[in-house]
């Protein structure tokens, strides 16, 4: 199993918000990465993941949602929920979680 689809693009789920994320997802969207949900934790990122033309979950949806899609990669930035085994599991190649200081001495939002 190559962990991508039939067209080749690798296919990631985004949990997250504010500008990091969207940069993440501009990213993500212009070098070639297929992101098939976005689970938004504000309706401002929600309604920017729309824009784009990404599928995108409720803002206050379950975390489970994130398991009817399949995935390769399932990123998290600036993600306040902690994500159960059953999401980590989900994606066939992982998850990635960026935090933008060492843990668990700088841990939170703003480290």
């Amino acid at each position: 199993m190559t962990g991508e689809d039939a067209t080749g693009a690798v296919r990631v789920q985004l949990i997250g918000d504010a500008a990091v994320a969207d940069a993440c997802l501009q990213r993500l969207v212009e070098t070639g990465f297929e992101v098939v949900g976005c689970l938004p934790a504000s309706d401002a990122f929600a309604a920017g993941c729309r824009s784009r033309g990404i599928p995108t979950f409720d803002v206050d949806a379950d975390l489970d949602v994130m398991l009817e899609v399949p995935c390769d990669w399932i990123l998290s930035v600036f993600n306040l929920r902690i994500l159960p085994s059953r999401v980590l599991r989900h994606p066939a190649r992982g998850v990635v979680n960026f935090h933008d200081g060492p843990l668990p001495r700088y841990a939170g939002l703003y480290a």
